[in-house]
């Protein structure tokens, strides 16, 4: 209630602030900013020698379930660890066919 939302918010503010800043980092191979979603996100590309590390940003909000989702997996892998083979080859699969956003 009361809140801004959009690109009038602080929270957006620093978002746009944060993308222009990774932009001009020599180790930034690419910035993607995907606003169009609940929680914005920022997908970064870092280019490290010569190997290419995808991150993603995302800010803290009350959407914000990362840390939460997070917990809740670690607690699944502790009771089924077999799910962190099959999670990294399904993770995998999804890279190799560009369905991993």
């Amino acid at each position: 209630k009361g809140r801004k939302k959009g690109p009038h918010s602080p929270q957006w503010s620093v978002y746009t602030r944060l993308a222009e800043a990774l932009r001009s980092q020599p180790w930034v191979h690419a910035v993607k900013s995907i606003r169009a979603t609940s929680m914005p996100i920022l997908k970064i590309t870092a280019k490290i020698d010569c190997s290419f590390i995808p991150i993603d940003v995302t800010f803290d909000s009350p959407q914000h379930r990362g840390l939460s989702t997070r917990a809740f997996v670690r607690g699944l892998c502790s009771e089924y660890p077999m799910l962190v083979p099959l999670t990294l080859i399904l993770k995998q699969f999804l890279v190799t066919k560009g369905l991993n956003d």
